[in-house]
């Protein structure tokens, strides 16, 4: 496989991280296609239906790489029953009806990485967490293993599978910070519950640069934490925050407050602690561009 002319299918492609992860291929020489759930007429585009058990041989042919991204926002809404079981059929069937056109093809990608999340520890507090770190327990876990075994049914001797086990990304353009950071320049911003919570997080330049990273490195399969080797606490997280905006952040958001407004929600999204470091990608010799909050934040002021 020639690693400087690859072509690549990604799904969720108008996501944050699927939107730069097209300008980091295109800019690079990569072939990208989209993955799309309705059929168009575009030669960059490749149509599944992951809800159908029927598969063409040639769904991926000339695909080397295949990225799975897609899946229904899980900070939207209530965690009802039916919000639930909508965030687990979003990833879990089309997971599974893309591993399964994997699986069917007659030339097979190389490499199949699907997205998954830290939530897979669930509450670990303040316990290191590494790739061999077992699987927690609550909803995100749950979905999370469910995600990542679907995932797992393209693995063959032709397709490595990565389960990309994102933290919180940090992007000024979407996501956490677009939203928290004119909080706290209005001075409403503040440290959530008693602020001990560790927040795993990773840059948007270092995603681009990870999902690169295991491309390139043959040795990298199953579970890789794609988080920054510095997770913070959320106290600490806030006094960056307001540091930044140059404006104190004396606020603080009670849990039962938090639980009243979100429900279930408040407490896996914001309570919940996970210290997770990204202990393959450093055995393979990743280096971070933002491998530090204040680091992350002099990048964004700098542009």
């Amino acid at each position: 496989m020639n690693r400087d002319k690859l072509t690549i299918a990604i799904s969720g492609t108008h996501g944050l991280i699927g939107k730069c992860l097209i300008e980091r291929f295109r800019k690079i020489g990569f072939d990208v296609k989209r993955i799309v759930r309705f059929p168009e007429k575009s030669a960059d585009s490749i149509y599944i239906d992951t809800k159908s058990d029927r598969y063409e041989k040639s769904t991926f042919s000339g695909v080397d790489v295949v990225i799975h991204l897609a899946g229904a926002s899980i900070g939207d809404g209530r965690w009802t029953a039916k919000r639930k079981q909508e965030i687990i059929d979003s990833r879990v069937i089309s997971t599974t009806g893309i591993a399964e056109s994997i699986s069917y093809s007659e030339s097979k990608p190389s490499l199949f990485i699907c997205a998954s999340a830290i939530g897979f520890y669930g509450n670990t507090g303040d316990c290191i967490v590494t790739e061999s770190t077992p699987a927690g327990t609550g909803f995100l876990a749950d979905v999370c293993q469910a995600w990542e075994n679907a995932a797992a049914r393209a693995a063959s001797v032709d397709t490595r599978v990565v389960h990309a086990r994102l933290g919180v990304v940090l992007s000024p353009d979407g996501g956490v910070l677009q939203r928290m950071i004119p909080l706290f320049k209005f001075g409403i911003g503040g440290q959530l519950g008693n602020g001990n919570q560790y927040l795993s997080w990773i840059s948007i330049e270092d995603v681009a640069r990870t999902f690169e990273h295991c491309i390139r490195h043959d040795n990298l399969c199953g579970a890789v934490n794609f988080v920054s080797p510095e997770p913070v606490t959320n106290r600490d997280f806030t006094r960056a925050l307001a540091e930044f905006v140059r404006r104190p952040a004396l606020l603080t958001v009670p849990e039962f407050a938090l639980k009243l407004l979100m429900g279930e929600m408040a407490q896996s999204l914001l309570l919940d602690s996970c210290r997770a470091i990204p202990e393959k990608l450093q055995q393979t010799g990743f280096e971070f561009l933002n491998p530090s909050l204040k680091s992350v934040l002099h990048r964004i002021n700098r542009h």
